[in-house]
């Protein structure tokens, strides 16, 4: 009897089928251009008789909410390798993208000109508007579709540190209130903001549930 066989409690599988989904190229795990990974390379799905039925279904994929329209055509630009989806024609009630019916798995005639993009409603984005740059203003959000404002009241130095590094424009200088700015319209999506510097994105910070403020 092999001896090693008595510690043995499983087996572990890895199939060449293995399948996955991501969106790459907008700062987000729930927006960017659309890719799938198959046969172990990553590869686009072109925009033939795409439309969003096919979005949503990506987006329930992803646990990225809904699908939202307001996304320019190729606003990621054009992907690498392989096309591996073509003419995919979603009911919208599909789990799996790979369950709607398509042409053949890497059979197409599109370029990369044509692959797809989607923007879901989870995606998050961050501007700064009323400066005199774009590295200078009142801090907007976006959530759920919609731009909102961040709540001054416990901003301090770290998270505007965080904010900064977020929108790509180098070190913090100086941080004001709203009087500064102006005041903004829509929701407010943040407060009680506790970051200490090293998040990636202000959302990485402790803070209260989206839209809940007493601002």
């Amino acid at each position: 009897m092999n001896p090693f066989l008595a510690d043995s409690i499983g087996v572990g599988v890895l199939c060449s089928d293995h399948r996955r989904l991501r969106l790459t190229g907008a700062g987000s795990t729930c927006a960017g251009r659309l890719e799938l990974y198959y046969h172990g390379s990553w590869g686009t799905v072109c925009n033939d008789f795409w439309d969003l039925l096919d979005d949503n279904v990506v987006c329930r994929q992803l646990g990225c909410g809904d699908a939202l329209q307001d996304k320019p055509l190729g606003y990621c630009g054009g992907g690498r390798g392989p096309i591996w989806l073509d003419e995919v024609r979603c009911s919208g009630n599909e789990s799996y993208l790979w369950e709607c019916p398509s042409a053949p798995l890497g059979e197409h005639d599109c370029s990369h000109k044509e692959d797809v993009t989607v923007k879901c409603s989870e995606h998050k984005e961050m501007r700064l508007v009323n400066g005199e740059h774009r590295c200078e203003g009142r801090v907007e959000v976006r959530y759920n579709g919609t731009w909102g404002t961040v709540c001054y009241e416990k901003l301090h130095r770290k998270e505007a540190e965080v904010i900064c590094k977020q929108v790509k424009c180098g070190p913090l200088k100086s941080y004001f209130g709203a009087w500064k700015y102006g005041a903004g319209s829509g929701p407010i999506w943040l407060d009680e903001m506790e970051c200490n510097s090293h998040e990636s994105t202000l959302w990485q910070c402790q803070s209260d549930p989206w839209g809940k403020h007493n601002c």
